[in-house]
């Protein structure tokens, strides 16, 4: 099992174009596609859905999408300290 920070992908809408991700959380899964479908189904997520941003590889964390950046995952880190190591 792998470690995954999912979190909510929300715009892209014509009122509100820009798209952002709020709520990260870390998901152990196999595979990102299950990571997706555990946030999706731990949040009742039926409009805007999570996607991952973020997997643990070798202790560290690599952000695998060009819209988040280094600070959002650090601050997604700190909230869910409990969970992680926050080596990034």
């Amino acid at each position: 099992m792998s470690k995954f920070i999912a979190a909510l992908e929300c715009g892209g809408l014509m009122e509100s174009s820009e798209i952002y991700y709020t709520d990260g959380q870390i998901v152990e899964a196999i595979n990102q596609k299950e990571a997706e479908g555990i946030y999706n189904e731990n949040n009742n997520c039926s409009f805007f859905y999570g996607t991952v941003v973020a997997k643990k590889v070798s202790d560290k964390w690599k952000i695998r999408n060009h819209r988040v950046t280094k600070h959002w995952l650090q601050l997604t880190l700190n909230q869910n300290k409990d969970e992680c190591n926050t080596n990034t």
